[in-house]
């Protein structure tokens, strides 16, 4: 029960990382949304992979790239439906509500 909330919580931080790269990126940094959103979703997963395999997981042995890169492919299809429905809801609503298009892609 104890990782189940770890990766809950480590989930609800991603989403936060999420919306606050992809705002930064289009707001102050002027990036295109659909851009900044790559960025986003792999500052976010990135975030995840190394709060989940540190706490929640509580994994001793060292990071590797190759563990990350196994992490990102698993996760690609999951990113992939996320950045449609987030590129989906921008082009439907034609304003750019940043957030509520990210936490429905996500």
């Amino acid at each position: 029960m104890q990782q189940f909330i770890g990766f809950c919580v480590v989930g609800t931080l991603g989403f936060l990382v999420d919306v606050a790269l992809v705002t930064g990126l289009v707001h102050f940094l002027e990036f295109d949304p659909y851009a900044a959103r790559i960025f986003s979703i792999g500052g976010a997963m990135t975030f995840t992979w190394l709060l989940n395999r540190t706490f929640t997981f509580s994994s001793s042995e060292k990071a590797s790239l190759s563990e990350w890169w196994r992490y990102s492919a698993i996760n690609v299809v999951g990113a992939v439906i996320n950045y449609g429905v987030y590129c989906a809801v921008l082009i439907v609503v034609s304003v750019s509500p940043l957030i509520l298009a990210t936490a429905i892609g996500s």
